[in-house]
């Protein structure tokens, strides 16, 4: 259940760092426009390594994994 809750607010963090540089853009306030960007990077990153966690809790990797014999090659 954690998983969850932490998704939901990694979720919202970024949400309102868009809102925060969308804002600062709109004002033209740069320094607002860079803290929202930089918010939403970090919950971004955040939610990637919540992916990563729970790929490997569950011992399942969401890579795609390529073949050494791929059809389109001979």
């Amino acid at each position: 259940m954690a998983h969850l809750t932490d998704r939901i607010k990694h979720s919202a963090e970024a949400a309102a760092g868009k809102a925060k540089q969308t804002l600062g853009r709109w004002t033209g306030n740069r320094r607002a426009e860079d803290k929202g960007s930089r918010q939403r990077f970090v919950a971004e990153s955040k939610k990637l390594g919540d992916k990563v966690i729970h790929a490997a809790e569950h011992g399942r990797s969401r890579v795609r994994r390529w073949s050494h014999r791929r059809p389109d090659m001979p």
